[in-house]
């Protein structure tokens, strides 16, 4: 079984926020990769400076496990694999972006995958049981 979600988000900012878009793509996957009870992918080619990446990396993998315990159901015994087909964002914080605005697109990353991740393992756990 499989779902897939794709968004667009926009954030229009202030002076000290400029505007902000977010376009990314996941796919949630039962049964997951052998001997993993969850995995995660990262399958787009990200064009990061190297400030953000591990940044950016676990703010999706932490937001994958919100996700997750969100619904409340336990992981199947045969695993959930979740891929990252896409992840845009315009315009990249660059070196001297200020750690608040870093911490910002941290958060808002974190929070796009944690619901993205619920609403497609709430409907994939809704037609298992159906």
């Amino acid at each position: 079984m499989k779902g897939e979600q794709a968004i667009y988000v926009m954030y229009w900012g202030s002076d000290a926020y400029p505007t902000l878009a977010i376009q990314m793509a996941i796919r949630v996957e039962i049964p997951g990769e052998q001997d993993a009870s969850v995995s995660t992918s990262l399958l787009f080619e990200p064009e990061l400076p190297e400030h953000l990446r591990d940044m950016l990396y676990r703010s999706l993998y932490d937001g994958v496990h919100g996700g997750l315990l969100t619904v409340g159901s336990p992981v199947p015994a045969h695993g959930i694999t979740v891929k990252v087909l896409q992840l845009h964002i315009l315009p990249l914080p660059g070196i001297d972006s200020t750690k608040e605005e870093i911490e910002h697109l941290r958060d808002i990353l974190h929070t796009l995958m944690q619901e993205m991740v619920a609403a497609l393992w709430a409907g994939l756990r809704s037609l298992e049981t159906s």
